[in-house]
């Protein structure tokens, strides 16, 4: 019976040599370089796919907030006239110590205000952060635009309320608008007071709701800083 040894396993040679060491060393580093900025390739593209969606979704917000100003624009002017016109009515009342008419219809149903979604979700997330300055400087200036109009419009729906609180007093019956026969010089002063606040709240909120309208008409075509985001605001021709 015969007994052959088994083959020898081949192993890689030692590394005897500082040289053999320094090339295995640097393989190694090349390696990771090489990973390390495909990662960061990857996460650069995925960051420019990130900054185009959000890009088309604050033009579609612009989009959005134009046709709301356009609207709220229009409804707005007619009502302000109707205020004006009760203003009036009330200043010829309280001078001439004549029983003033009632209010009549206003032609009130709320305004749809535009909202900045988009631009305040990447603020939140910190994508907002990644837009060249410029850039950032022009959705900034939109956002702060939109901030004042939240808090104006908040003011003018309580300048609403309580004129109305106001009128509710003097609705007495079936008789439309109110009944001010009895309405003392306090009360037609008070009232008075009543509609010039609203006016002066609705003035200013239309006053910034054009602002942002051409703020916005810029954005879309293609501005991109905010100094001449700025120089656009209220240009809607």
């Amino acid at each position: 019976m015969e007994f052959y040894p088994p083959e020898p396993v081949l192993t890689e040679p030692a590394l005897r040599t500082w040289r053999d060491r320094f090339e295995l060393a640097g393989i190694l580093f090349l390696c990771l370089t090489l990973a390390v900025g495909l990662e960061h390739g990857i996460q650069a593209l995925y960051r420019r796919h990130q900054l185009n969606q959000l890009r088309a979704g604050l033009l579609a917000d612009g989009d959005t907030a134009i046709v709301d100003c356009e609207k709220a624009d229009a409804l707005m002017g007619p009502y302000l006239n109707w205020l004006e016109t009760r203003l009036e009515q009330i200043d010829h009342a309280i001078r001439d110590r004549a029983t003033l008419p009632p209010s009549g219809k206003t032609g009130y149903s709320g305004f749809e205000y535009p909202q900045d979604f988009t631009w305040r979700a990447a603020r939140s997330s910190g994508l907002a952060a990644f837009f060249p300055s410029p850039e950032a400087g022009a959705y900034s200036e939109i956002d702060s635009l939109v901030s004042q109009i939240d808090v104006l419009s908040q003011r003018s729906e309580e300048a609403h309320l309580r004129r109305s609180q106001f009128e509710n007093e003097f609705i007495k019956g079936d008789v439309a608008g109110g009944d001010y026969s009895g309405a003392s010089p306090e009360d037609l002063l008070q009232y008075q007071a009543r509609v010039r606040e609203e006016i002066a709240a609705y003035a200013l909120l239309r006053f910034d709701l054009r602002e942002l309208w051409g703020a916005e008409l810029a954005l879309i075509r293609g501005v991109r800083n905010r100094s001449q985001i700025v120089q656009a605001e209220g240009q809607i021709r």
